[in-house]
């Protein structure tokens, strides 16, 4: 069974707004069993939403359309569906009703272009829209199934939450569903995740296992198909169990865990608190700790310090000694300094990260590539790790993998 996504909109053609709507549909396809096959972007034009949707015919059982169903004549998404299956528009009564309850419940009036919006092609199931004025439809034509939704993300959640899931569950006796589970590793580079899991990676097919590599992260996502979601929780579990017996405490959370969350949950079950000196990092890891809502941060500090390869030593002394400072003039459980170096003519950004208590220290090195882009979300992420660690007590570093291969620390 394929499916196809076509998303219209200028906006989006021009790269002016990102198209979150084929990315949720995508996501509760998937949660069905119904993985889209293809997703197309395609600027409002009639002729271009005609080529666009004429392929999709051809090649896709389902085709979900998105956009395209305002009141304007720029609005195209109808007149195509009619024009290409031999269904003429039909007005439905009751489809204005709503258009004009809709406008009441706002406190407005619609103007006469809304009536464009109760027209649907012949033999068409309407599909209501209680939060907007564009009704969408399900069109059956020669076995296929052509879905049009509004492009408004708000309503297209409501659309596809009460009619499209059911519609295609029914209609195409949809049992087994897709689960998935996401595991979170900080501290490992993805080319050395993808080598140590390539044995788990190459046998196991349900559930399928894949990488996504972030700036100072990668996640594992474990996707099974079953018919109940137990069933898919314990294959996924399975294949888990032997993903965490490899990487151990690199994998910091799970799911919508984030390393902050993880480092502030820490933190407030020890009662402890934070304050943090920052350089090359520019407040970021006081934002994202401060956006957790834990009141964890005590206090954070931005400096301007800049170090160059003259000094070739005390680096870490420099880290330590922010760190003592920042701690003991706030009061706070711990102290957390990041400064950086980047040598001339050397295209490698050198940080040290000090983490400190009144009982102990950790201080800790990572090189990075120059690229600007990603080294501070890497340096935030490699921060937030060595605070993890610290309070765990799990020391700077990790040191080794488990069964499925052993490496080395890379930031």
């Amino acid at each position: 069974m394929t499916a196809e996504l076509v998303s219209i909109g200028t906006e989006l053609a021009l790269g002016q707004a990102l198209d979150t709507n084929s990315a949720y549909l995508a996501r509760k396809l998937a949660s069905i069993g119904m993985e889209p096959s293809y997703i197309v972007m395609v600027g409002n034009f009639k002729e271009h939403i005609r080529e666009a949707l004429v392929t999709a015919m051809r090649r896709s059982e389902v085709i979900i359309l998105t956009g395209g169903l305002g009141a304007t004549e720029l609005d195209h998404a109808r007149e195509v569906v009619s024009e290409l299956t031999d269904s003429p528009l039909v007005y439905h009564e009751e489809l204005m009703a709503h258009i004009e309850e809709f406008f009441h419940r706002v406190r407005s009036t619609p103007s006469p272009e809304h009536q464009r919006q109760a027209f649907i092609p012949e033999g068409s199931v309407p599909i209501q829209n209680p939060v907007g004025s564009a009704p969408g439809f399900i069109l059956r034509h020669q076995g296929k199934a052509i879905i049009a939704l509004s492009g408004i993300h708000a309503e297209l959640r409501h659309m596809v939450l009460s009619a499209v899931v059911p519609f295609l569950v029914e209609r195409f006796g949809i049992r087994s569903r897709v689960h998935s589970r996401l595991l979170k590793l900080t501290g490992l580079e993805e080319p050395l995740v993808g080598r140590e899991l390539g044995e788990i990676m190459r046998n196991a097919m349900n559930p399928v296992v894949g990488l996504v590599a972030y700036p100072g992260e990668v996640h594992i996502r474990l996707t099974a198909r079953a018919d109940h979601r137990e069933e898919a929780m314990s294959r996924i579990l399975e294949t888990e169990a032997a993903i965490r017996n490899c990487f151990g405490d690199f994998i910091y959370g799970a799911d919508e865990e984030t390393l902050e969350n993880v480092v502030a949950r820490l933190l407030r079950e020890r009662d402890a608190t934070i304050s943090v000196v920052e350089t090359f990092t520019s407040g970021l890891v006081c934002d994202r700790l401060y956006r957790t809502g834990e009141p964890v941060l005590k206090e954070g500090r931005v400096l301007g310090l800049v170090m160059t390869d003259t000094q070739d030593e005390g680096k870490d002394r420099v880290a330590e000694h922010l760190s003592g400072m920042i701690r003991e003039t706030t009061g706070a459980s711990l102290g957390l300094a990041a400064v950086s170096e980047t040598s001339a003519g050397v295209e490698r950004t050198s940080l040290w990260v000090a983490v400190t208590s009144s009982a102990r220290k950790q201080i800790t090195t990572s090189l990075m590539a120059r690229r600007p882009e990603v080294n501070q979300a890497r340096a935030v992420a490699f921060c937030l790790d060595q605070v993890r660690r610290f309070v765990l007590a799990e020391g700077p570093r990790a040191g080794s993998l488990g069964p499925c291969g052993k490496a080395s620390v890379t930031s």
